[in-house]
């Protein structure tokens, strides 16, 4: 991150990814939702590093 002038501002830079992981594990989310499971928030924490789920 880089920090501008305004303390509230901050420049990113865009996160490398493999895209052709990014479509399978798209798939794979795709897949889960139509099969309605139970278990779709751990998949997307797989898939997504940054997801913290709230609990309930």
């Amino acid at each position: 991150m880089q920090d501008t002038d305004n303390k509230l501002i901050h420049i990113g830079k865009p996160i490398e990814f493999d895209r052709e992981q990014l479509f399978k594990d798209l798939e794979r989310l795709k897949e889960a939702s139509y099969s309605e499971t139970n278990d779709i928030r751990s998949l997307i924490k797989e898939v997504v590093p940054t997801y913290h789920p709230k609990e309930f």
